[in-house]
């Protein structure tokens, strides 16, 4: 596992329920999106995990992917037994927040605020598109980039490349979709290497361009 991150954000700032041995935010929709709104240039660099029962119970038995879990600056609970437990144990305000409704959301205020967006995983079938789709709900949204990336483990070579790829335009978010683990994986390892805010959307991508 790499060296510790220092998070330009304090993750004190965010409540958390431990569940199985991972943080889990204990928020809601409303208080994500205006943290992100908030923080957001502060976030670049670093990731935010989707966290569902399954990552939660491979997290347990996994002590590295659980370190993978903890160590961007928060876990959501995309899962709905996680903030179930949550409100349980008195974290009252704790509702389900998942990794595609965050997606939507952001996208519905994208123009507004001049987010800029880059997507990175799922086929290049998928991606155009999820291209089309955004850009036909969304006019004037900014993607500033897409990349499939191969179904094998990137040389350092190739790795170097696809993190200039991404700086180079600048997003504010990176939306990955590689699916668990492998995509918190890549955010752990990308942390503090790629500009832009890393979220792990898994299958999120692939089912929007279905709407």
């Amino acid at each position: 596992m790499k060296k510790d991150y220092k998070h330009k954000v304090n993750k004190k700032k965010i409540q958390v329920c431990n569940i199985m041995g991972v943080n889990i935010a204990a928020i809601d929709m409303n208080w994500l999106l205006k943290f992100t709104d908030k923080y957001l240039k502060d976030l670049s660099g670093d990731y935010m995990c989707v966290s569902n029962v399954h990552t939660t119970v491979m997290s347990y038995e996994n002590y590295d992917y659980r370190l993978v879990q903890n160590g961007g600056i928060m876990s959501i609970p995309d899962g709905g037994p996680l903030s179930t437990v949550g409100r349980k144990r008195g974290y009252n305000n704790m509702k389900r927040t998942t990794g595609p409704s965050y997606m939507e959301e952001v996208f519905k205020i994208t123009v507004e605020k001049g987010y800029r967006h880059y997507f990175y995983g799922s086929t290049e079938e998928t991606l155009e598109k999820l291209h089309r789709k955004l850009n036909h709900n969304y006019p004037g949204i900014q993607i500033v980039g897409m990349y499939s990336p191969p179904f094998r483990p990137l040389n350092e070579e190739e790795d170097k490349d696809i993190i200039k790829r991404i700086n180079d335009t600048n997003p504010d978010f990176v939306w990955v979709g590689l699916g668990a683990p492998k995509q918190e994986n890549w955010m752990y390892n990308h942390q503090g290497k790629v500009n832009g805010f890393m979220v792990g959307v898994g299958a999120a991508s692939v089912s929007y361009t279905h709407l």
